[in-house]
């Protein structure tokens, strides 16, 4: 096989260069003169860029290109080594990306003739201080110099009528550039981040998006400063308004053009705009998903306000009209937001009226949520029977009819409908309480699942203390063992037994908190105290168990309703209890004995008949009424574990759940997206949004979201100051649910383990890991620190994060 005089092999066919492979490392690569066999027209590698032929090849600090070449060549890896390249006069094409991450380029000719500056040509080129387009060129695509970080003087060919999106973004020592007569257009963000082009002069025919340069460049028109007119953009309102409110007939006196005020406050713990007539009516929120799209909406602290405009649709649609220049000021409505704010003053039990309970019990309870169509239409019943079938018809919006209801339609569920109540009614407020029968859905590895082929929200009836406001049903406590509850557990079956023991009590219950949820994945809850109090009548419900029945075989038409009396009774004979979980019931068990007798209560079913469940169960945990009366089923809790662990190694993979993928051509390219797929890290330290930007992108370059910002502002200063480095970035899983998606990321941080330890945080944190020096002296940890302070403007946090942590580290 051929070899050139660097010792690179080759084959040669019909004017195109093919190296096979690169045996060793070459400074300089001179290709001037053809090989024997030809002219060279095209070249091509045909080794793995990324093995050690790649490796070698791609490190080349010098490179010379024969006189005969007709186009680039698409090499898949950045020349990062070299500061300098001629093209000869017969390149006439350049691929899209040609000279991606050439990190040292300073200078480059290019040919005469050439007609096209491609897509990200010099995207990265973070040496590149200047470069003479020919005139030749007509034609600069998007993010052709993107990056190009010491690029400070550039003109434009005559030919070239637009400049295209973010042609030129991030180019931060851009001072000078000249625009040709010709020049019709410039796109959005074409000089973003630009701040040193402190102006510019522009054709008389040109136009320009409001983001296409710096906000700080002043922009010449035949020597005319031109000051961009207050731009009016509208947002729709949200469907979701406040159900105490008679929104309808506001809007009928609404007129077009009326001045409104649009305020930022905290709505069921989550930030929204809410618009109000300068007399304080409430007209609606603005619309979640739309304010997402505007910057200057996103970041309003809570109070704040600034005038708006109401302007009606062709279809007498209101939408909110805004100016960009709308000065903010302090809303007069405080009131207002406190009484909507779920963030409220803790109650003061003691104004409760509870002199005259014989027991009373405190629980969390989580709001009114149905798993099955029985659920749903008892509680629309009610819902219709206290304001109307219309508004019923609103609220109950099905799911699968979310595209036809709109924007953020209320297609409320029983959750939604009992905070929507829950969110106006002030602490205190009391609700009537009776056993009735709720849905639960069971375990996915219990029997009762098994039985239903593995449906998807497949739920038993269970009994449950339910309460009600205004006759609808606005929480539940279901009579069921919670794995993750175990002491409200407790205190649930225990109110029952003390009430089974004199079932003329009369249970009544208040309002006393609502609380955000921990996780994510769980639902808001309420705190309530629940207090029973000497009355006359036993309770005469009756509990609708028949799909239980049927299951186990037990239904029979006159034995479909269990009454409450007869469920007392189970607990009135009992001695002890145990709550314990089962194989045999949907979520778990009841265990109740007397002297050598044992009952099993299924979560579920209820019933004390069942052969398989007649046995005493392996834990210990038996307690009399006076036991959970003197609080013995409440354990010590165990000691915590460290909140971070060391890890040993130089390097470490973290899951990101990537921010921003709402976006709609993001969206587009996430949807493709498969596990294992490469992607890489970009900072963009010149975000106008984010200094401490971490942009996440496919290898082409493509948009698809953001490390998260409060991740972001402790990655990114260690990556500046050169403390971490990054490894292989990879898709950990996509999930697409209807018109939401999210893209985890795989990201893997590297580390010199001789200097530095990384310790890592258990569980989700805004800080996943922390680093600290590795030493035993402080000279190591005071120059970790002072480099941290130099690229980060949350550095004392840090400082004193290490501090605990070493603190902690010694104690132990």
């Amino acid at each position: 096989m051929a070899a050139t005089k660097e010792g690179l092999s080759y084959q040669y066919v019909n004017g195109k260069l093919m190296f096979t492979t690169c045996p060793k490392e070459i400074a300089k690569l001179d290709l001037s003169a053809s090989v024997p066999e030809g002219d060279v027209n095209e070249i091509e590698i045909c080794f793995r860029s990324t093995g050690a032929a790649g490796r070698r090849f791609f490190a080349i600090q010098e490179l010379i290109l024969p006189e005969t070449l007709k186009k680039f060549p698409n090499f898949d890896m950045p020349f990062e080594s070299i500061k300098q390249l001629v093209l000869p006069k017969s390149c006439s094409k350049i691929p899209i990306g040609a000279f991606n991450g050439w990190k040292k380029l300073e200078k480059i000719q290019l040919p005469e003739n050439l007609k096209e500056i491609s897509d990200r040509l010099f995207y990265g080129c973070v040496a590149l201080k200047n470069v003479a387009l020919p005139q030749s060129v007509c034609k600069i695509g998007e993010s052709a110099f993107r990056n190009c970080k010491t690029l400070s003087h550039i003109i434009i060919p005559d030919g070239v009528q637009e400049i295209r999106e973010s042609t030129f973004s991030g180019c931060k020592e851009l001072v000078e550039i000249k625009f040709s007569e010709n020049l019709k257009r410039i796109k959005k963000d074409a000089f973003k981040g630009c701040k040193k082009l402190l102006c510019v002069d522009l054709p008389t025919q040109i136009t320009y998006d409001k983001s296409s340069f710096f906000p700080s460049t002043k922009i010449f028109i035949n020597g005319i400063e031109q000051k961009p007119p207050a731009e009016e953009f509208c947002i729709k309102l949200s469907n979701i308004t406040l159900r105490d409110i008679d929104t309808k007939e506001i809007h009928s006196r609404l007129q077009d053009g009326q001045i409104v005020e649009v305020h930022s406050m905290i709505h069921r713990f989550t930030p929204r705009l809410e618009v109000m007539t300068l007399k304080g009516e409430h007209i609606g929120f603005l619309a979640a998903t739309a304010v997402q799209k505007e910057a200057k909406l996103r970041k309003i602290p809570t109070g704040e306000a600034f005038r708006a405009k109401i302007k009606f649709s062709s279809l007498r649609k209101i939408e909110i009209a805004f100016t960009e220049d709308e000065k903010r000021y302090i809303t007069p409505f405080q009131e207002h937001l406190n009484r909507l704010n779920w963030v409220r003053d803790p109650l003061d039990e003691a104004a409760l009226p509870l002199n005259g309970a014989i027991y009373t019990a405190n629980l969390e309870v989580d709001a009114y949520a149905f798993a099955s169509e029985y659920d749903a239409l008892t509680q629309r019943e009610e819902y219709a029977e206290v304001f109307s079938e219309k508004e019923a018809d609103l609220v109950y919006t099905e799911n699968n009819n979310w595209k036809t209801a709109g924007d953020e339609a209320s297609f409320f569920s029983s959750h939604d409908v009992s905070f929507t109540l829950l969110e106006h009614l002030p602490l205190g407020t009391e609700f009537q309480v009776k056993i009735d029968t709720v849905y639960v859905q069971v375990d996915n590895f219990s029997r009762a699942y098994r039985h239903a082929g593995g449906a998807e929200d497949y739920a038993y009836p269970v009994p449950a203390f339910v309460l009600f406001y205004k006759g609808i049903r606005i929480a539940n406590v279901p009579l069921m063992v919670d794995k993750d509850k175990k002491e409200d557990s407790y205190q649930v079956f225990r109110s029952f037994w003390e009430w089974s023991k004199k079932p003329t009590l009369q249970p009544r219950a208040w309002l006393t908190d609502i609380t955000k949820a921990k996780e994510s994945w769980r639902s808001d809850t309420c705190r309530i105290c629940m207090g029973f109090f000497p009355g006359e009548t036993i309770p005469n419900e009756r509990l609708d168990l028949k799909d239980a029945l049927d299951y186990y075989g037990y239904w029979e038409e006159d034995k479909r309703y269990l009454p409450v009396t007869q469920l007392m009774s189970f607990f009135d004979w009992a001695e002890e209890l145990n709550l314990s979980e089962s194989e045999h019931s949907a979520e778990s068990s009841v265990w109740l004995k007397k002297a050598d007798e044992t009952k099993v209560l299924s979560a579920a079913l209820y019933m004390d008949n069942l052969e398989s469940h007649n046995h005493t169960p392996e834990a210990t945990e038996w307690y009399s009424l006076k036991q959970l009366e003197a609080g013995a089923f409440i354990k010590a809790p165990e000691p915590p574990e460290p909140p971070y662990f060391m890890l040993g190694t130089g390097s470490s993979t973290f899951v990101f759940i990537a921010a921003g993928t709402h976006l709609v051509e993001r969206k587009a390219v996430c949807s493709t997206m498969r596990s294992g797929q490469p992607l890489q890290l970009e900072r963009e330290p010149e975000n106008a949004y984010d200094s401490n930007a971490l942009a996440i992108q496919t290898q082409d370059h493509q948009m698809c979201g953001y490390i998260a910002a409060k991740q972001a502002k402790w990655i990114s200063p260690l990556l500046d100051a050169g403390i971490i480095s990054l490894g292989k970035v990879a898709v950990e899983e996509v999930g697409i649910w209807g018109n939401s998606i999210q893209l985890e990321i795989n990201v893997e941080i590297q580390w010199d383990e001789q200097k530095y330890v990384l310790l890592r945080k258990r569980g989700e944190s805004e800080i996943p890991f922390v680093i600290l020096a590795n030493a035993s002296d402080d000279t190591d940890r005071v120059f970790l620190l002072e480099r941290y302070k130099e690229f980060s403007g949350c550095w004392k946090e840090y400082e004193k994060l290490c501090d605990d942590l070493l603190e902690g580290i010694e104690q132990r």
